[in-house]
């Protein structure tokens, strides 16, 4: 992993809170790095949220993965499609059907920032709500819903990883940079970030709890 300085905040001044990101991570595809967490138990497999700030490199031919869990055979991932739209896979632990969708958006813009956040919460009986994706605290729409009380292997007791696909060797090309794991909530972009007064999307404080297998990576 190499790292390096996110100045002033990662869109490029500080949020409005003065917050200020000050560092980041490379995953090169090509060394297939990658991060890897054990659980040690299961959290909320129904309810939670992933948020970072994201600098993709360079669009390659291997799927590369935002985040994953599991293995082969039951899996849960994130990755970036070769028509730049995202993907949002689960072949869920307890053997319901594998249900996947895409951004109907496409995203092929490699020079700057970029605030991902997902918010996992398919227990919502608005079909809605249950998985919602947001890019500089806007939300995307997707090609369809996924199922009331769907469940992933994010959160877990099996491997979690950043950076690459579980069970393949699917890997990142980018950069990372405060990276949250909120295990049973379902948050806002606005916890994370918020519009200055050019409207544009800032990185702010995270002021929240995590809970049982929840996390925040600054790569000090």
């Amino acid at each position: 992993a190499v790292f390096n300085n996110v100045l002033a905040g990662a869109a490029g001044q500080a949020g409005g809170a003065g917050y200020e990101i000050e560092r980041s991570v490379r995953f090169n595809s090509e060394d297939s790095t990658y991060i890897s967490r054990q659980n040690n138990s299961a959290g909320s497999l129904t309810t939670w949220t992933w948020s970072a700030w994201i600098k993709l490199s360079q669009l390659n031919d291997t799927y590369p993965c935002l985040f994953s869990a599991g293995d082969a055979n039951d899996r849960f991932f994130v990755r970036y499609e070769s028509g730049g739209t995202w993907e949002i896979f689960t072949d869920p632990p307890n053997g319901d059907d594998i249900e996947r969708h895409i951004t109907n958006a496409v995203f092929r813009d490699f020079s700057g920032w970029a605030h991902y956040v997902l918010v996992w919460n398919t227990t919502s009986s608005s079909a809605d709500e249950r998985v919602r994706f947001y890019v500089n605290g806007v939300e995307q729409t997707l090609d369809g819903t996924f199922s009331q009380n769907l469940q992933s292997s994010v959160n877990d007791s099996t491997e979690q990883l950043i950076g690459k696909e579980a069970g393949y060797t699917r890997y990142l090309d980018g950069y990372l940079a405060d990276v949250h794991f909120i295990d049973g909530q379902a948050l806002a972009p606005t916890d994370f970030g918020e519009f200055d007064d050019n409207g544009v999307w800032q990185p702010i404080a995270y002021a929240g709890t995590y809970n049982t297998n929840g996390f925040h990576l600054d790569f000090s």
